[in-house]
């Protein structure tokens, strides 16, 4: 590993916006609150919702495919397309 290498922006929390601080308190609260498998979808939620924020904020383009596809990757997300709104989903930023 070389001398100069960092993490990622998006696992340090001293480098977290606003809003990624606030989904990472949330699945805190949530993980804190019990044991059901309703708790842990939720989780899986919040998480994948931190990941959108974050690769807003990392300028990760936007799936301009249109098949539910990570434009990066090619991995299809874990939560269904019909789980996410049209107010849930980040601009293209170009």
């Amino acid at each position: 590993m070389s001398d100069n290498w960092e993490p990622p922006r998006r696992i340090r929390l001293d480098r977290l916006t606003p809003a990624e601080m606030a989904i990472h308190d949330a699945v805190q609260a949530v993980e804190h609150a019990g044991c059901d498998v309703r708790l842990t979808n939720a989780v899986v939620l919040l998480q994948q919702a931190r990941e959108e924020v974050a690769d807003f904020v990392d300028g990760v383009p936007a799936d301009t495919a249109g098949d539910g596809r990570c434009a990066m990757c090619g991995q299809v997300p874990l939560v269904p397309a019909w789980h996410l709104s049209d107010s849930m989903t980040a601009p293209v930023v170009k």
